[in-house]
């Protein structure tokens, strides 16, 4: 199983480590695309040693230390329906998706046929809608589901981006933690705190920089290409304690 999601992590992306030929899109392109895409760029298919990939990806994820907590438990499971004790999360960090801008199983699609599984059924299992109302009762359902797991005095994160919805005569961008927040604030006992914008600065984006040095992209057009110029994360809370002064908490990132 180790093996098997170490080839995941090389069989798409942008560097030699990968085993596709790298396009300027993160995710998976279907291969009439990509072989369209490489014509027309006159790029060549790369030949890669599958075992000295999978090895420098083993040794990247060698870098940063291992878990080593006896209690770490990792379940795949539906966002309503979570198989843990009820009262008992202190804290849950999520980012849920952005209504139907990233369709997962097909971007995924290259390593759905590595681990042998079906495309069109995985896809089915996801909720993905470009319906609002659609969308708020998938968000109502796994808020309510949050809260009988939040322990008193946690807090909930979610880190989500605005969707940008092309209309007949306009565009329209919802605020997707705003209708998060709603939703928290209708149908449930949580409190939203805060919303604090995460700025994605595509200038510091090393795939942004990339695409624009080696497609010929101006800096309008690598923005307008992104999904979203900015992350939101929305903070709620079963309580209204103050909430902690962001100087005051004191990470170990190197630890």
């Amino acid at each position: 199983m180790y093996l098997k999601a170490l080839v995941c992590g090389v069989l798409h992306g942008p560097s030699e480590m990968f085993l596709s030929l790298s396009t300027r899109d993160t995710f998976s392109g279907s291969t009439d695309y990509v072989r369209r895409y490489a014509e027309k760029n006159n790029l060549e298919r790369p030949e890669r040693d599958i075992r000295d990939s999978v090895l420098r990806k083993q040794d990247l994820l060698e870098r940063d230390p291992w878990p080593t907590n006896p209690d770490s438990n990792v379940v795949k499971a539906d966002a309503r329906d979570l198989p843990f004790e009820n009262n008992n999360a202190d804290l849950i960090l999520t980012s849920p998706p952005y209504m139907r801008v990233l369709d997962y199983a097909w971007n995924n699609w290259i390593r759905l046929w590595w681990l042998n599984d079906d495309r069109d059924q995985e896809r089915d299992k996801l909720d993905i809608t470009a319906s609002e109302s659609k969308y708020r009762d998938f968000v109502r359902e796994t808020l309510q589901e949050m809260e009988r797991k939040l322990a008193p005095g946690g807090y909930i994160v979610l880190i989500v981006g605005d969707v940008r919805k092309n209309l007949t005569n306009h565009v329209e961008y919802i605020n997707t933690a705003y209708l998060i927040a709603e939703e928290a604030a209708d149908h449930t006992d949580l409190i939203p705190r805060q919303i604090i914008n995460d700025d994605y600065d595509l200038d510091h984006r090393n795939y942004a920089r990339a695409n624009r040095l080696r497609y010929d992209y101006d800096k309008d057009t690598t923005e307008e290409k992104a999904m979203s110029r900015l992350d939101r994360c929305l903070i709620l809370s079963n309580h209204d304690h103050q909430l902690p002064d962001s100087d005051t908490v004191d990470l170990a990132w190197d630890a």
